[in-house]
């Protein structure tokens, strides 16, 4: 048998909100909070060795996740 997978493409605006705060001289703190709304369609197709469709499973997928950044930064 033979298994393929397959993804459709899909295109998201990606929500960023920041702040940095120099807390000395050189240094400064860095924060940030990023949203990333994704909705794709996975297809999975099975074939028998002769090329006859034997299952296909199309599955939606949503993923929204929040990824949160932390740096510290110096300044030569």
């Amino acid at each position: 048998a033979k298994v393929t997978a397959e993804t459709s493409s899909s295109w998201t605006p990606v929500a960023n909100v920041g702040v940095s705060y120099e807390f000395a001289k050189n240094w400064t703190a860095i924060g940030t909070v990023s949203y990333l709304p994704l909705k794709t369609t996975s297809t999975i197709t099975i074939r028998s060795a002769q090329g006859q469709v034997l299952a296909v499973n199309k599955t939606d997928i949503k993923v929204d996740p929040l990824v949160f950044g932390l740096a510290i930064g110096y300044k030569f």
